[in-house]
């Protein structure tokens, strides 16, 4: 036989699984269930589709990263760079409390531990936008984001501090 004979064979169906309506429900059912215990929000929208908004100079926001030398922190101007995300105080106080995966809540691009977590003053006049973290990169988000398109004013990173404490 030669190898051209094969094609004329007929091709199988790939293997489909039907899954029924129940157990779909069941699934969002949990996942809801998680968000109300876990303090996450849903619906609304991302930050980056929310309004801009002036910061008030007093109100202190986290900025969480796998990394010590964080590549959206300006270390030497101590302010964070244009387009750096962060969360509020608040809802890193909530995901800490609950023992909430900060990986998860914030929809992090990469899955590596969360090890530090930087406080941000953003000085009164500093534009942000704030929203709800929406599902991606495979995770469920629900957490409150911040994003600073511009970046903050210089001498708005106070201090660091390792995850949680």
């Amino acid at each position: 036989m030669d190898g051209a004979s094969n094609l004329h064979l007929p091709l199988r169906p790939p293997h489909v699984a039907l899954v029924p309506r129940n157990q779909i429900t069941e699934f969002r059912v949990l996942t809801e269930s998680k968000k109300k215990n876990k303090g996450r929000h849903s619906g609304g929208k991302g930050a980056v589709d929310s309004p801009k908004e002036v910061a008030d100079g007093k109100e202190l926001f986290v900025r969480l990263s796998s990394y010590e030398n964080d590549k959206r922190i300006d270390f030497i101007n101590k302010k964070l760079k244009p387009g750096t995300f962060a969360t509020t105080n608040d809802d890193y106080n909530v995901c800490v409390r609950t023992s909430d995966d900060p990986i998860d809540r914030y929809a992090l691009p990469n899955d590596e531990t969360i090890k530090w977590a930087f406080c941000i003053q953003p000085k009164k006049d500093d534009i942000l936008q704030r929203g709800i973290v929406q599902p991606a990169f495979s995770h469920d988000g629900g957490g409150i984001e911040v994003f600073f398109e511009y970046g903050t004013s210089e001498k708005t990173y106070l201090d660091k501090r390792p995850y949680g404490k």
